[in-house]
């Protein structure tokens, strides 16, 4: 009798891979005179959004830096958070439960302050030791709001390829593309796909959340194929989209 021995390596779990910025508006810092950082606010409404190459949820933020002096003061737990507590690590259920907050102080005119921030996913315990984790506060300020969009569609041949514009995601949808301050279109994002997914950016295939800016569309870099055999007797296609604005750098709800 003969032994067949296969062997399996193992895989290492990653920390997360994708970290992004958001930009929160305090517009009056006198009620209730704080602002609370939610999970939300460091992960799903970043740009790009949070990601971990298992799926893995966030488990310790780590803020790499807090406002200057004089400006506004981060707190956690109630304490002032100071430069020699840098790095400091929070676990996600005390960030869920609103320990970290952000208080401004001398409150003069309008200004911004940055927290940068790391991410460790409970799977590998390890951080991103990615740079674009941010989170600009801005106190004071009016915001500039995200532009309005409507659906577009287009027709395309059996077995063909069809190169979208610029003006498929704005002026021909319905209603057409507005913005409260006329700013133009900055770039989109493709929330969900098609179920059959030719669509690509630059003949590489386009992934759920993946952001494209509208050069790359006027470039015609960005298609759709469709290389179905079957679909002979023709066939409906759909996916969801969000647009920013160059003003407010939001994307639409």
């Amino acid at each position: 009798m003969a032994q067949f021995t296969v062997t399996v390596n193992p895989y290492q779990n990653q920390p997360p891979n994708q970290l992004g910025i958001n930009i929160v508006y305090i517009e009056d810092p006198d009620v209730p005179g704080f602002y609370t950082i939610q999970p939300a606010d460091v992960t799903t409404d970043t740009d790009p959004v949070y990601a971990d190459p298992e799926g893995d949820a966030p488990a310790v933020l780590r803020v790499k830096s807090i406002p200057l002096a004089g400006r506004g003061i981060l707190q956690y737990n109630l304490t002032e958070v100071v430069s020699g507590d840098l790095p400091l690590d929070i676990p996600w259920v005390s960030l869920s439960a609103g320990a970290l907050r952000f208080v401004p102080v001398n409150y003069i005119g309008q200004y911004e302050e940055q927290m940068d921030f790391d991410i460790a996913d409970t799977g590998s315990g390890q951080f991103s030791g990615l740079t674009t984790g941010q989170l600009r506060l801005n106190v004071g300020l009016v915001r500039n709001q995200p532009a309005t969009i409507g659906d577009g569609s287009a027709d395309m041949d059996y077995q063909s390829t069809l190169v979208f514009t610029r003006e498929m995601f704005t002026t021909l949808t319905t209603p057409p593309y507005s913005d409260p301050e006329g700013d133009a279109a900055e770039a989109l994002k493709i929330l969900t796909l098609p179920e059959e997914t030719g669509m690509a950016l630059n003949g590489v295939p386009v992934v759920v959340n993946q952001v494209i800016p509208f050069s790359s569309i006027d470039a015609g870099l960005f298609t759709y194929t469709n290389d179905d055999v079957m679909d002979t007797g023709g066939d409906i296609q759909s996916f969801t989209f969000a647009i920013r604005d160059a003003g407010s750098g939001e994307f639409s709800e």
